[in-house]
Formats: C-alpha cells, sequence, structure tokens
C-alpha cells in the first residue's frame, strides 16, 4: 500500500537539503540553456584601477566554474551565518533554497567571477567577525577584520559611491553591535586602510576613479533595461518588500542579540535599494547581494508562518523566477 503524500511532508521537503541539492543542480542546467536576462555591465576595473577576478582568469570554462563556486559560496555564507548565530532561529535551508531560485535568472552575472559576486561574498563573509563583536567593544582586530575584508574585495570590483554606502552600512552595523566606540571606528578605519595601503606599496593601484552614479533619464536607458530583466529586479524588489514588512513586526518581539542581527540584513536591503535608485546604470551589480537579502527574509517568513501548507507559500514565491526563465527561453 502506498504512502499519501501530506503537505507536512511537502513543507519538510523544499526546507531540506534535499530542495536545496535540487534548486543547485536546476541553477547550474539553467546557464548551460538559457541566455542572460541581465545583459553585462562595463565593471572592467574597480575604483582603483584594479582589475576584477574574472579578468585573471584567461579561460571562459574556467570563468563559469568560478562564478558558478562563487554563487554555491555565498549560499554556503548564509549558511554559515544562521547556523553560527541562528539569525532565522531555523535550521531550515529554505533560504538558501530561495536564493539560489533566484540567482538562476541572472545568468550573465553568475557565469563568471565577477564584481556582483565577489562584492555579495565578501560584504556576507564580514558579518560573519561581525556578529561575532556583540556587545563585545574590546573585540577590535574582528572590527578590523570586518572591514579588511570589504575594503579589499571592493578595491577590486566595485564603484566608489557604493564603497562609501556599504562602508556606511558597515559603520551602522557597527552600531547595532553595541560596540560603537572610538576604538570601534578607529578599528574599522584601520581595515578599511589597511589593503589599499598593502597594495599601494606593492604598487598594485592605480589613480582613484570617482566615477559618478549612473541615474536613471528618460533620454538614456541603461544597457541592462530590457522588459525581461526590469521584471527579474522588479521581482526580487516586491518579494523583498513584502516578505520583510510581513516579518517586521515578529522580527521585533525577538530578543536584542537577534534583533540587532536581523536589523543589519533589513538596514544592507535598504542601502540596496537606495543605491539601485542612485546607480540605476549599474543596478546588476547589487542583484546578488539583494538576492541573499531576499533568501533570508524568506527563511524568516517560513519559519514564523511554518505549517502544513507553508509549501504552498515557497513554491509562490519560486514561481515567479521560473516564468521569467520559461519567457526568456521562450523569446
Amino acid at each position: 500500500m502506498k504512502k499519501k503524500v501530506h503537505g507536512a511532508d511537502v513543507t519538510r521537503f523544499l526546507n531540506s537539503r534535499y530542495w536545496l541539492t535540487a534548486n543547485i543542480v536546476a541553477f547550474i542546467a539553467v546557464l548551460s540553456v538559457i541566455p542572460a536576462l541581465l545583459p553585462a555591465i562595463d565593471l572592467s576595473a574597480g575604483p582603483l584601477g584594479l582589475k576584477p577576478p574574472s579578468a585573471w582568469i584567461q579561460s571562459p570554462s574556467l570563468d563559469e566554474i568560478a562564478g558558478i563556486s562563487a554563487t554555491i559560496a555565498i549560499a554556503a555564507t548564509l549558511y554559515l551565518i544562521n547556523t553560527t548565530y541562528n539569525v532565522i532561529r531555523s535550521l531550515s535551508l529554505v533560504y538558501a533554497s530561495v536564493f539560489i531560485t533566484a540567482m538562476m535568472v541572472m545568468p550573465d552575472i553568475t557565469k563568471g567571477l565577477d564584481s556582483p559576486l565577489v562584492l555579495a561574498l565578501a560584504v556576507l563573509a564580514s558579518l560573519l567577525p561581525m556578529f561575532s563583536t556583540y556587545q563585545s567593544p574590546n573585540s577590535t582586530r574582528r572590527i578590523f577584520l570586518t572591514f579588511a575584508i570589504v575594503s579589499t574585495a571592493m578595491a577590486f570590483t566595485c564603484q566608489l559611491s557604493a564603497w562609501i554606502a556599504l562602508t556606511l552600512v558597515l559603520l551602522a552595523a557597527v552600531a547595532q553591535m553595541r560596540i560603537l566606540e572610538l576604538r570601534s571606528i578607529m578599528a574599522a578605519f584601520i581595515g578599511l586602510a589597511t589593503p589599499l595601503w598593502i597594495m599601494w606599496g606593492f604598487g598594485l593601484t592605480g589613480t582613484l576613479t570617482l566615477t559618478p552614479p549612473t541615474s536613471f533619464t528618460l533620454t538614456t536607458w541603461p544597457a541592462w533595461l530590457t522588459p525581461v530583466s526590469a521584471t527579474c529586479v522588479g521581482t526580487t524588489i516586491l518579494l523583498w518588500l513584502i516578505l520583510s514588512s510581513a516579518n517586521l513586526l515578529r522580527i521585533y518581539n525577538y530578543n536584542a542579540r537577534l534583533r540587532a542581527y536581523n536589523g543589519v540584513f533589513t538596514l544592507l536591503g535598504l542601502f540596496l535599494l537606495l543605491l539601485m535608485a542612485i546607480d540605476f546604470g549599474n543596478v546588476p551589480l547589487y542583484m546578488p547581494l539583494m538576492a541573499a537579502c531576499l533568501g533570508l527574509q524568506a527563511g524568516h517568513f517560513f519559519t514564523i508562518n511554518h505549517g502544513p501548507r507553508s509549501w504552498i507559500g515557497i513554491i509562490a514565491v519560486s514561481i515567479p523566477y521560473w516564468a521569467l526563465i520559461v519567457w526568456q527561453y521562450m523569446s
């Protein structure tokens, strides 16, 4: 006699590592069969004239493997953040699955180890030492490490406007960790300066490039702005806004430590929206990090509203991305 499949069984499967593995396999398969939804943006050098990692890799195949590996590494970093600091108060892996699903519609970003992936990986990796400093003002070495990681990555990959904005986010995170003191601020700025000083000492840096943000005008449309890509960006932003708004009051009832951790991610998402509005021509640069924020909000939502029918919501979040993949493949 066959066992009847209940909604709770489906929900359990969608929260498990098996569904995450299926999404990773689908992600790799999608990269090989559909063209880019987000056309490439010109990010050939960082603000100090340093080439992004993709420029170091001569083989297109190796570059694609590196891009796929970096995407999976971002999901693994989300996993480490959650398991180490219990950010979403659940061992569910739905946040990583949602992130991978959102990344499926960004093949031109994920097909190479370029600026967007490196930026997202660096920012998330920097939060691992940052979160360990909660109410520990003596942890100046970890504050130094946090800012040194981001400074190193952004020197190679990021525009100066994003560099400044994300530095402000991390300084706000220092305040969230309740360690905003003079020595913490000094450790942060020394962490920002040290990698650049070392690069300058070895003659690696070029001239500081003050590239202004590319705003939206009716006469000048950015290269990435097509109906499909605009829908992709709009879907991720809209889902983040809906889920973060739905989670807000429940997260407010968490203990002070978890509120601080989640406040950092909420602030990061808001700053990303601001950066996208100001630097509209380079929206794809911020999309992997936005997808990571969406994944965490989805993890919260389906943890808070866990039940036998939670699988309906998980599938509902994924459907727009699957529809975008079909749309692009059929066009």
